[in-house]
């Protein structure tokens, strides 16, 4: 049988308020719950739920779990925008009928270093032929940094298109990384440093746009691997600094968004870029910060994050905060990185380096990757104050799993309201796209309910998640073990676990499937709740 579920509401409690507005059809916007609060919600009329009342049953408390009755605790159902399903096979989805009684469940906290995919500590390395990340894991990372080389295709004097064994050693690397269940954070440039500080032997912009349209089908080729590509090609190291073909500042801005639109173009829409400096992506898309209605409909601003290459190691980080005034653009650089990509790595020994700045800052700039290589004295530091193993787990995002409400009984036909609690308690949201499903096992069948979430949009802080299901009028009498899974959006990864989310709680976590168990739901027709006699699978329900 398959699951299908009630738009479900999200709220998220962090630093920052955000503010975008919905309305009509299946338009996605923001709800907010307090004074700071930002979440997205599915269009439609909020309403209450079902007062959960009556006694709670009682089952066996399993590892990490203590358990409560909720008595009268009311929930929230959001929404009747993009119903799945109907009367038609859920019989009448809009009856009234109580649910089943919740109980609250605790999860024990669990402060261990997570290894998560698509954050933290990334390790140095190659997309080319005969590469291996298989050390990248074992290490405890799951990202790594690789640049590709272009030198030999810089046009004009000797122009040349990329040739296809350019393709296929990159394509080697793509498949060592999905061997080795790592992503990668990837960099075009055409001068590895040689040029610096005279001037840098890059492309010419006609030449870097047309080697990005020929990267295109590659990128899309490999977009289940790819974390991010950085905006690079031009300038010493691809950082945009000391061309001979851009001019620093604002004379060429219109010259680099034109790059920056095409490296747009050719990434798969799920995937994003960075720029070296802020300044630039302010001249680009004007002053206001990335909103979440930005973020749902991948408009260009939200696509574009930031990259810093000196991170912590000067008074305005060598460079990074140029051409403005260094408060604005800190400012600026605090709320948009928010909800795009932002990472980088140290370059010199200052100061900054201390733990104490260091830590505010990734907090501040939410911070998802920094290199685990270098600078070595820097990263000496952070060993030497003690922080590392708070980076190692707050870089990104760190979903700790806190409390649910749900019932340990609903009857065939029933309904149930679950709201899952938890804290982000990472420096970050998630950067790329994630399905987020409930998960029902029973007597080896294991059936999904698809919750209709936008994981880039939990931002630090608290993250709440309220649906209501209809369970099948046939639905077998036993046990339903229930989990929490985030896999990988891309289909072709969903079956390997270390491309799942791991919440942060003890005793939840499922090696094997990737998913988090949430506790046991007991299908019996001597549950409490009303019931229907005509629904024939799992099926939302819409209150009205």
């Amino acid at each position: 049988m398959a699951f299908a579920c009630s738009h479900s509401a999200a709220t998220n409690s962090g630093g920052s308020t955000f503010g975008a507005s919905s309305s009509g059809g299946s338009r996605s916007g923001t709800m907010a719950a307090g004074g700071s609060t930002q979440g997205i919600a599915q269009a439609g009329a909020a309403q209450a739920g079902a007062t959960q009342g009556g006694s709670a049953n009682s089952t066996a408390a399993q590892p990490g779990f203590t358990t409560a009755g909720s008595g009268g605790t009311a929930l929230t159902n959001l929404g009747d925008a993009g119903i799945v399903g109907g009367a038609a096979d859920g019989g009448d989805i809009n009856a009234a009928g109580a649910d089943a009684p919740n109980q609250r469940t605790e999860y024990t906290a669990d402060d261990a270093i997570l290894l998560n995919p698509e954050r933290g500590f990334y390790s140095y390395g190659s997309l080319s032929a005969g590469s291996s990340f298989s050390d990248v894991r074992s290490a405890g990372r799951s990202l790594v940094y690789a640049n590709v080389e272009l030198q030999n295709y810089l046009g004009d004097n000797h122009a040349q298109d990329l040739p296809q064994a350019l393709f296929s050693d990159v394509q080697a690397g793509f498949d060592a990384a999905r061997a080795a269940r790592v992503k990668v954070i990837v960099r075009f440039r055409y001068d590895e440093g040689a040029g610096y500080p005279g001037g840098t032997n890059d492309a010419p912009e006609m030449w870097i746009e047309r080697h990005i349209a020929q990267l295109k089908p590659l990128l899309g080729t490999n977009e289940d691997v790819l974390y991010l590509l950085q905006a690079g090609f031009i300038g010493a190291w691809g950082e945009w600094h000391t061309s001979n073909n851009f001019v620093d500042g604002t004379a060429d801005a219109a010259a680099r968004q034109r790059v920056v639109e095409a490296v747009l173009a050719a990434l798969p829409m799920s995937r994003r870029t960075a720029v070296r400096y802020p300044a630039y992506k302010r001249m680009f898309y004007g002053t206001a910060a990335t909103t979440p209605a930005d973020l749902v409909s991948n408009a260009a601003i939200a696509r574009v994050g930031h990259l810093n290459d000196c991170f912590v190691s000067g008074p305005g980080d060598v460079g990074t905060y140029q051409y403005e005034a260094q408060d604005v653009l800190q400012a600026y650089l605090e709320q948009d990185s928010a909800l795009v990509p932002n990472g980088g790595e140290t370059c010199a020994v200052d100061a900054r380096n201390a733990c104490t700045t260091t830590l505010q800052e990734m907090a501040r700039f939410h911070f998802s990757y920094i290199n685990g290589d270098y600078h070595p004295d820097v990263l000496q530091t952070w060993t030497d104050e003690g922080c590392r193993p708070e980076m190692e787990r707050r870089l990104g995002y760190r979903l700790a799993l806190t409390a649910s409400e749900m019932p340990t009984a609903v009857r065939p036909g029933g309904s149930f309201t679950l709201h899952i609690e938890m804290t982000n308690e990472g420096f970050a949201a998630p950067v790329n796209p994630r399905p987020v499903f409930l998960v029902l096992e029973h007597d080896g069948q294991r059936d999904l309910v698809d919750l209709q979430q936008e994981p880039r949009l939990w931002i630090p802080g608290s993250v709440s998640l309220v649906t209501r299901i209809r369970v099948p009028s046939a639905a077998a009498a036993g046990d339903y073990r229930m989990a929490l899974w985030l896999p990988d959006q891309a289909q072709g990864l969903r079956d390997f676990p270390e491309y799942s989310v791991r919440l942060a709680a003890q005793g939840v976590w499922q090696a094997s499937s990737g998913d988090n168990t949430l506790g046991t739901l007991q299908v019996s027709p001597d549950a409490p709740g009303d019931a229907v006699s005509d629904a024939q699978s799992w099926s939302l329900i819409v209150q009205r």
